[in-house]
């Protein structure tokens, strides 16, 4: 039998597998000497036996297998020597000789032969690999922007010539297939081609830099569609099912609000999967059309047979369907930082440098950006650097992400693509990520995805949050936004807590996308820094819901359900007063693509406050009435149109706002349309049984300007100073306008009469009047015109008016004591007298000591 010894040259595996094959043969012959001996014994007893039979032949046969047996002892003994001393002569170092005999418990043997012999061939010899055992150069790798070139020295002298790409997928098709673990951190590796590297899923170790070279993604798009990918934990493919009528009957089941039995679908079960997260959600899932804005996508049960979303199909359009199943497992990834030089310029980078495809992740990576690369545009606006499609529970942790760069084409339209791209994704986490750059220094937003559910962003930086089309759930806390905010259309649960935003607009609904959201909006704790304008902002919305023309979306557009904000501080980081600062911004257009629009059932606002400049909010809420889409809320209660009189207690809407910093009537931009309120009904008669009937409540407001005009409105405003209420836009008045406590002060310098309304009602309950000091020499006539039902009083303080009856009027003395020559009794008298006319109607409440407005 040849002789196997292990040479100096061979490869830490090589030498083990020699030994292991020494430490077979050693028990084999062990085995052997054991069984001669059995013989022996056996040989032995029947030798005994036949001892009066055999006789000395029987003797002399029993001594030789003992002497056979013995010298089989022997050489098992001299095996086990053999075995050490090979050991100890393979050439390796003391420090591996004691790897070799130590146990997975940690207990170092005299030998390798006796530790085998205690664990009872049980245990396994741990396969780690580096990759310096394959040949590969892992030392760090240097870039030069002027040569785009790699070095192996920071003074460029030794050029890096070699393309790891297709050596590492060797290595890596290697460890995958041997069940290898690699433990090399720090290494460097230079990818010039696009070969499809496939991530082992023990890569949970690993750092590393991946450089990748300008002519990296070139060439070869139909070998691989990225440089790295992880192996799939879901591999079936899935086929489009071509009888609509399926679809129509699994919905029809999950939509009955019980638990469903699929079993009668398992002939599709190579067609679809109906989907079943962690949370025992279940649901279906389809693609939308290319091209299309059409809203194919839903979740819609629990496991209960609950109803949790419902945004419709559009059965009709329907031309492929795809399903898929969420697995449990996890394939943990460090994958350590991905460097793209600056020559991947516009045109080149059509392909992820990182794809996850039907697979759950949790990833570690840093995607940084050598001398400043301009990344482009990818074959899909979900595309990015890292792109995840067609996966579950997908989360990135601890992880520095560079925006791409903005780039414009010929025509100016934006063609950047972005760091990290999501697709279809059954839960998306951003965990301590920090992907910065503002648009002035030319940077593009870091995120764009599709079909997301369950987007969550914890204790991150980052300075875009962008699902385009269909998002399910979104959380944020502890987390910064940069210069581009939150945008996403979708439905469920939008959660914001402790946030700090950098942008001019907060919120907003992806305009091009349907302009929608289904569900709740919660805002808590926000710290909101407006930037200086260098971009010519006009104005800035905490949350925004704004239609593009020309867009047939093809669904009705709901501006959220339920809106909570509380505790927001603004701070304007330049004292700029021409920003028009609104809190809930609906669409100005008069002519929507939409086939219905539905305002918010609740909005409730509290503890807005502005530091920076003297103005405040401009606008709380603005209600614009599309002349093709009128009817804005549910079936509810019959509402009367008939000229004076509106049934406005009975609301189907209900909207507070409190202690929220409003315009400071000192800044120099103060005028009429600096409404806090501004609903705008362009045409009484598309009124309906459905249509919006808000109940508005204003409390502890520093300044109100109301401009409720055509609308129909119950509002009330307590406890707060009122500077206008305009109701006669277009036509007359058809709400109803409460103050209760509080005062009223005009202001002459920019308005006309504090009370504008013409129809309608109108009510004040203990409302304290504040004249308006005049100066200089004021007609009379001129001045009852500007004042309406308050008079010109100089220097005057605060007063309540009262009155004895309802056909004069007594003025308190402290008025009378503050009237200049120009202001008379009876020109104060005939001011007042107004308050009979058909503009107002007065509402009086007895009291003891007469009647208050």
């Amino acid at each position: 039998m040849a002789r196997e010894y292990i040479e100096s040259e061979d490869l830490l595996n090589t030498g083990r597998k020699k030994l292991n094959r020494s430490i077979d043969k050693s028990y084999d012959a062990e085995e052997t000497s054991v069984q001669a001996l059995k013989d022996a014994n056996a040989l032995g007893n029947q030798a005994i036996n036949d001892a009066n039979k055999l006789g000395n032949e029987s003797l002399l046969i029993a001594n030789t297998s003992n002497l056979k047996a013995d010298e089989a002892v022997k050489k098992s003994e001299i095996t086990d020597k053999k075995l050490e001393t090979l050991v100890i002569e393979s050439g390796t170092s003391d420090a591996e000789v004691i790897i070799a005999r130590e146990d997975i418990q940690g207990k170092i043997h005299e030998s390798l032969g006796k530790r085998i012999d205690e664990i009872e061939r049980k245990s396994e010899i741990k396969k780690t690999v580096r990759y310096e055992e394959f040949g590969i150069n892992t030392k760090p790798k240097f870039y030069n922007a002027l040569t785009d070139k790699y070095y192996l020295d920071k003074e460029f002298n030794e050029e890096y010539l070699i393309d790891d790409a297709p050596i590492l997928k060797k290595i890596h098709q290697e460890i995958i297939e041997n069940n290898l673990t690699i433990d090399d951190k720090n290494c460097h590796f230079v990818l010039k081609s696009c070969v499809g590297i496939p991530i082992p899923e023990n890569y949970s170790n690993v750092g590393g830099v991946f450089h990748v070279d300008s002519k990296a993604l070139v060439k070869d798009f139909a070998i691989a569609n990225s440089m790295l990918f992880p192996v799939s934990t879901v591999t079936q493919g899935f086929k489009s099912i071509s009888d609509i009528n399926i679809i129509k009957k699994i919905h029809s089941k999950l939509s009955k609000n019980k638990k469903v039995d699929f079993s009668e679908f398992e002939f599709l079960k190579n067609k679809l999967v109906i989907v079943k997260d962690v949370n025992d959600v279940v649901g279906i899932r389809s693609k939308y059309g290319e091209g299309s804005y059409k809203k194919t996508d839903f979740f819609i049960t629990d496991s209960n047979g609950i109803s949790i979303s419902d945004c419709g199909w559009d059965f009709n359009n329907i031309t492929d369907v795809t399903f898929k199943s969420v697995d449990t497992h996890y394939s943990e990834i460090n994958l350590g930082t991905i460097a793209l030089n600056n020559n991947l310029a516009y045109g080149k980078l059509k392909n992820p440098v990182f794809e996850s495809s039907r697979s759950r992740i949790k990833l570690t990576v840093n995607v940084l950006i050598e001398n400043g690369v301009e990344q482009s545009e990818n074959d899909a606006h979900s595309n990015g650097t890292i792109y995840f499609k067609d996966g579950g529970l997908v989360e990135i942790n601890d992880s520095e992400l560079t925006p791409c760069k903005l780039i414009r084409n010929e025509k100016g339209e934006t063609v950047s693509s972005y760091t990290l791209g999501a697709y279809n994704i059954d839960g998306l986490k951003l965990k301590n990520v920090k992907a910065v750059g503002n648009l002035e220094q030319g940077f593009w937003g870091f995120m764009g995805s599709n079909f997301i559910k369950n987007l969550e962003t914890i204790d991150s930086n980052v300075n875009r949050i962008d699902v385009h089309f269909y998002l399910r759930n979104i959380t944020g806390r502890n987390t910064e936004i940069g210069d581009f905010g939150i945008l996403f259309a979708g439905s469920g649960i939008a959660k914001f807590d402790n946030i700090n935003s950098n942008s001019f607009t907060v919120i907003q609904t992806r305009d091009d996308y349907g302009c929608y959201w289904d569900g709740d909006i919660i805002i808590e704790n926000l710290n909101w820094s407006i930037p200086k304008n260098g971009m010519k902002t006009t104005e800035a919305n905490l949350v925004s819901f704004s239609d593009v023309l020309n867009v047939d979306h093809g669904y009705d557009f709901i501006f959220g359900r339920n809106i909570y904000i509380e505790k927001v501080n603004i701070n304007f980081n330049e004292p700029n007063e021409s920003i028009y600062l609104n809190l809930v911004r609906n669409t100005y257009n008069k002519t929507l693509n939409a086939r219905q629009v539905y305002y918010p059932d609740n909005i409730i606002v509290k503890q807005v406050k502005i530091n920076g400049r003297k103005t405040g909010v401009n606008q709380y809420l603005a209600i614009k009435d599309p002349e093709n889409a009128a009817n804005y809320s549910k079936d509810k209660n019959i509402y009367y149109n008939q000229r004076h009189f509106v049934n406005v207690l009975k609301h189907n809407a209900n909207y507070i706002f409190e202690d929220v910093d409003t315009l400071n009537k000192d800044a120099d931009n103060t005028n009429q349309l600096d409404a806090c309120i501004r609903l705008m009904t362009s045409d009484v008669s598309k009124y309906t049984e459905n249509s919006l009937l808000p109940k508005i409540t204003l409390e502890g407001i520093s300044q109100v300007y109301l401009a409720p005009n055509r609308a129909r409105a119950d509002i009330e405003v307590n406890n707060s100073d009122t500077s206008l209420v305009v109701g006669y836009f277009g036509g007359d008045a058809l709400s109803c306008v409460r103050l209760n406590g509080g005062s009223i002060q005009p202001d002459l310098a920019k308005l006309t009469d504090v009370i504008q309304m013409t129809g309608g009602l109108f009510e004040m309950n203990g409302v304290t009047v504040k004249p308006i000091k005049i100066s200089g020499n004021v007609n009379l006539d001129d001045t009852m015109s500007k004042l309406g039902f308050f008079t010109a009083v100089a220097n005057a303080t605060a007063v309540t008016f009262k009155y004895g009856n309802y056909t004069g009027v007594d003025l308190d003395p402290r008025i009378l004591s503050h009237m200049d020559s120009f202001a008379t009794k009876a020109a104060t008298d005939k001011v007042f007298s107004e308050l009979k006319s058909n503009r107002l109607t007065r509402y009086w409440e007895a009291t003891g000591n007469g009647y208050t407005i």
